[in-house]
This record gives C-alpha cells, sequence and structure tokens, in this order.
C-alpha cells in the first residue's frame, strides 16, 4: 500500500509525505524510525493499492472533497490574512465607531476567516502586538 499522510513535527507545522507500507502498524512504525514522530502526529490522508499493470489506484481517501466556492474563500481567507495591517489602541476603537462595525472577532489563523466572509458583507483583518516579540493578535472588524 502507498499512503498519504500528513506528519505535524515539533514546531506544530504540518509535511506531507507518500511512503510504502504493508499496513498501518508498519507504516507508524516506519514513520517513527525515519522522521521521530509518535503515531498521534501523523494523519493519514489517503490509501493507494497497487495494480498490476505497475500503476495504483485510490482505495480510501480521509480527504474532504472541497466545492470550487469553498478554494476561492479559502484563497480570499488567505490573502486577507497575509495582507492585514496593524491596528493598536487607540486607533483600533476610533476606526471601530468611525466605519460602524457591529463586532470585534478574535482570530488564530485563515481558515478562522472563511465562516465570516459566508455570514457577514463586510471583514477587515487587522493585527496588533502580543504578549511576546513577534507574535501578533490578529482579530476582524465585521459588518
Amino acid at each position: 500500500m502507498i499512503y498519504h499522510i500528513q506528519v505535524r513535527n515539533s514546531l506544530g507545522d504540518f509535511k506531507t509525505f507518500f511512503i510504502t507500507a504493508e499496513d498501518h502498524t508498519r507504516l507508524f512504525r516506519r514513520v517513527l524510525s525515519t522522521y521521530g514522530v509518535t503515531k498521534d502526529n501523523v494523519e493519514i490522508l489517503e490509501e493507494y493499492e497497487e495494480t498490476p499493470d505497475w500503476g495504483y489506484k485510490l482505495s480510501k481517501s480521509n480527504v474532504e472533497q472541497k466545492s470550487d466556492e469553498d478554494k476561492e474563500l479559502l484563497l480570499k481567507a488567505n490573502q486577507m490574512f497575509s495582507d492585514a495591517s496593524r491596528k493598536s489602541e487607540p486607533y483600533k476603537s476610533e476606526a471601530y465607531k468611525k466605519y460602524k462595525y457591529s463586532s470585534i472577532v478574535d482570530i488564530d489563523s485563515s481558515v478562522d476567516i472563511i465562516p465570516l466572509l459566508k455570514s457577514y458583507k463586510k471583514v477587515k483583518v487587522y493585527w496588533e502586538l502580543g504578549e511576546k516579540r513577534g507574535q501578533h493578535k490578529y482579530y476582524a472588524f465585521v459588518k
């Protein structure tokens, strides 16, 4: 079997790999010995079977199939998250009052913006300084 897996490393980053193994237990052993990552940090995305004509076919998929609309919203959310500008107090409250936004929503990643884009007409993403140097607190104004 050929497995398409996603591995989370010690920094929290996700990496995807294609690895061959005979079954799940041997797959997890191989990932542990090769990458030093335990079973709980490995997610199997897809399983492929080898065919007699030296090819392969998809036998099982654990990945959600996304529509074109969801892909467009994800691209827009990623763009908004990367283009976010800094807005701290007192400018944050002034802009909130001036443009009459309905609320402020805290955001951790670009995935959190997608439901906001679906339910609100106007979404603006900003950030302010966090507690430690180099960390940002993201938030969105919604209307």
